[in-house]
């Protein structure tokens, strides 16, 4: 990472994400979460675990 509170998609696609919308959503997520206050490792846990069960946070209004 170039910067400790910026998550990168080239961070993203490092931890087994592919280039396309979701990566771009998820980088919009990461940069509302980190106004928010979440730290990186918190943000990687949160979008890995939506990545990986997406109808888990279907309802959520950021993460949905």
């Amino acid at each position: 990472m170039s910067n400790i509170n910026i998550i990168t998609g080239e961070d993203l696609i490092q931890r087994g994400w592919t280039s396309g919308k979701a990566l771009g959503m998820a980088l919009k997520v990461a940069a509302q979460l980190a106004a928010d206050g979440m730290d990186v490792q918190c943000t990687f846990e949160t979008l890995d675990s939506v990545r990986q069960h997406p109808m888990a946070y279907h309802e959520d209004a950021m993460l949905g």
